[in-house]
Parts: C-alpha cells; sequence; structure tokens
C-alpha cells in the first residue's frame, strides 16, 4: 500500500493543487496498487481540509485534524506516518503543501526507489531559485557531508519517499521541541543515515513554493537545534566514522556535488529584509558576549571555522544545555551574517559560479572537520585571527 501524506496549515491556495497532483500521479503510474491521500491539517482557518475534501478523486483521501495543541509539521508527519503504518504502508510519500511545481512523475521516482529498487529514503534533487535553500546550502547539506561523508543535496526538503522499515524508526526519534517544528525534516534524515538505512537521491527538476525568506529565523532556529542534537545523540558513530577517514587519504571534494542553479525564476530579498537579518544577528550574537558594534559581513572560510569549531566540540566536549543553547545562539548569528554576506556576493556571479561556491563550502567544512578533528583543536581558526571583518 502507498500512502502519500500532505501536512497542512492555511494552504488553501494550493491543496486543490497539490492533491490533484498526487492523484493523477498514483492513478496513471500505480493504478493496480491500493493508494491514499492523506492530509493531516493543523487547524487550517482559511478552509484548507474543507478544499482538500472537496477534491474529486480517483484515489481514496482520508483527512486527520490535528488539536490545537499539537502545531508544527513534525506533529503533522508522525501522525501522517503513524497512521499509515497502521493500515499496512509499505511506501510512505510526504509532499510539501506549498509546492506548485510537482509533477504526477514525481510520485513514479520517489515510489519506484522505495519499491522498485528497495531504497528506505529518497531525496529530491532540485533546481532552485539562486537566493533561496539557504539553511540547506550553507548549513544543512555541509554539516552532513561532514559528519556521514554523504553528499546529500537536500536534506530538509520537505518532499521525501520513505520505507515502512524507516518510518517506523522515525516516529520513535522524535526527542525535542523543534523535531516537532521545522527540524522534522532534518530528523529523518539523520536517522536514515545515524542507523544505516539505505538513502538514495532522483533529480525532479524545478521546485517552486511559496517564498521562505520571513522564515529563515525560526526556521534556522529550529533546524540548527535539532541538527545539534542529533550530532549529540550519534556522536560515537560520526566520530568513529571520523577516526577512520583521517588515517586515509581523503578527496579534496571532487565526490561533492551541486544541482545546477535555475535563473528561470528569481526572487531576490529585497534591501531591508537583509538589513533586518544583519540586525537580528547583531542581536544573537550580542546574547553571546560577541561585540557587534560595527557591520560585519561573514565570508566562507571563517564560516567554514565556525561550522567545524561548533561540529567538533559538540563530538568532543560534554555540553551542558546551557551551552548548547549559546551555541545554537552564536550559530544563528553567524549564519544570517553568512546569508546577508553570501545574498550580496552573488548578485553578480553566474550560476556555474554559485554552484562552484556551494560545492565548495561542503567540501571545505569536511576537509576542515576532518583536520580540527584529528588534531584536537590544535588548529588555529580564523576567529582567533579577527575573522569578522566589519
Amino acid at each position: 500500500m502507498i500512502v502519500v501524506v500532505l501536512p497542512s496549515k492555511n494552504e488553501a491556495d494550493n491543496i486543490g493543487n497539490i492533491t490533484r497532483i498526487v492523484d493523477a500521479g498514483l492513478a496513471k503510474y500505480f493504478p493496480d496498487v491500493q493508494s491514499m491521500i492523506l492530509n493531516v491539517d493543523s487547524c487550517s482557518l482559511d478552509g484548507t481540509e474543507k478544499l482538500f475534501l472537496s477534491q474529486d478523486t480517483v484515489i481514496a483521501k482520508k483527512q486527520i485534524i490535528l488539536p490545537p495543541e499539537y502545531i508544527g509539521k513534525g506533529y503533522n508527519l508522525k501522525a501522517g506516518m503513524n497512521y499509515a503504518l497502521s493500515i499496512g504502508a509499505k511506501c510512505i510519500l510526504t509532499l510539501d503543501t506549498d509546492v506548485r511545481s510537482a509533477k504526477p512523475e514525481w510520485i513514479q521516482k520517489f515510489v519506484d526507489g522505495i519499491l522498485t529498487d528497495h531504497n528506505d529514503l529518497m531525496v529530491p534533487i532540485y533546481t532552485r531559485n539562486r537566493y533561496e535553500g539557504n539553511t540547506t546550502n550553507h548549513f544543512s547539506s555541509p554539516i552532513i557531508y561532514s559528519c556521514w561523508g554523504k553528499d546529500i543535496q537536500q536534506p530538509i526538503a520537505g518532499d521525501f519517499g520513505i520505507s515502512a522499515k524507516l518510518a517506523e524508526k522515525f516516529v520513535g526519534s522524535f526527542n525535542i521541541t523543534a523535531d516537532y517544528q521545522y527540524g522534522v525534516d532534518t530528523l529523518l534524515t539523520w536517522t536514515a543515515l545515524a542507523h544505516d538505512f539505505s538513502v538514495s537521491q532522483v533529480h525532479l527538476g524545478q521546485k517552486i513554493h511559496n517564498p521562505s525568506f520571513e522564515k529563515i529565523v525560526e526556521m534556522f532556529q529550529q533546524v540548527s537545534s535539532t541538527t545539534i542534537q542529533q550530532i549529540l545523540l550519534h556522536k560515537d558513530k560520526i566520530m568513529s566514522r571520523l577516526s577512520f577517514a583521517t588515517t586515509q587519504s581523503f578527496a579534496k571534494g571532487e565526490d561533492a556535488e551541486c544541482d545546477a542553479i535555475d535563473d528561470s525564476f528569481v526572487r531576490r530579498p529585497d534591501e531591508n529584509s537583509i538589513l533586518k537579518l544583519e540586525k537580528i544577528a547583531g542581536g544573537f550574537l550580542g546574547q553571546t558576549g560577541k561585540s557587534t558594534a560595527a557591520p560585519a559581513i561573514l565570508n566562507l572560510d571563517c564560516w567554514i571555522a565556525f561550522l567545524s569549531k561548533m561540529i567538533v566540540g559538540a563530538l568532543r566536549q560534554n555540553w551542558s544545555q546551557e551551552q548548547i543553547e549559546t551555541e545554537l545562539r552564536r550559530a544563528a548569528g553567524y549564519y544570517f551574517l553568512r546569508v546577508a554576506h553570501y545574498i550580496k556576493e552573488i548578485d553578480s556571479r553566474s550560476s556555474s559560479e554559485i554552484s562552484e561556491i556551494l560545492v565548495d563550502t561542503k567540501s571545505s567544512l569536511r576537509d576542515r572537520v576532518l583536520l580540527d578533528f584529528s588534531s584536537s583543536f590544535d588548529a588555529i581558526s580564523c576567529f582567533g585571527r579577527g575573522g569578522i571583518h566589519g
């Protein structure tokens, strides 16, 4: 059985579209397989639930309305997967309900990856607007590459194919508040990697969805919280892998990839949004005792040095909850500065040059973590040399 989970909250403008696409994909490519479209809604106020139920579909539909105290994408996915498992689903898909570029072929590719190729997690690779995917490009994907040696280009994609075996492990892995929010995609990918499930990637082409830059602060805080928690939970496995890697001759990043930037639709954050982000960054760094007297930028070398110090610190030290919170505030401040600098940096860059920057981010962090881990903090980070320049 195939179950497609559609988590939603106030998605009236697109819930009908994504439901019709899923219905078309299941009916066309898997007409002989029992299937269900499952909407898990977080008390939408715009009629999302009624619009979903009103869609005329070939495939059976069901809806779950979560109570008001369970608001967050993680709650939606956990409830959806628990229900799918309870009715015997062998393949579970989840698609973001704000995606406007989804095609019926996406359903075929995800399901074939799980049921035919026997993968446990299918992760998409998209072509995207040059200014989007910042948390993925600068944080989530590089950290996974450095910790696990896996080049997962879209680990927080929102659209996944999942085996029943992985779903069972995943629903028992929720731990902190962020896991029930935007951290849920991180939790899914890390659960698969940490427990040696089979992970594969599939090219889906262009992804167009609602602009997310205005949610960058909330989203990053939750994704980074789950990421740090996952590093701490799986530090023994990560350190074992790094210990082995440092005894080998490791490549300088030629195995890292980045899908092409799609400049057919460019949505650049306006200058006021960027200035606001820099101001927010100063607030986070002020809470950690960092000086914010002058305007600051964060170039790639300094961002890599910070991330490596954070990762190796989480692995080597026994952080208290207070230390974790301090590191998360510091990560947020530096990340927002990095994004602001990056947006300005790529304005005049070609799409191929931007792809090179993103590949370099992953390969440079991987190399720096290996070096810092093997030297047990003997390496001097650029912060010791005044690495943030105003």
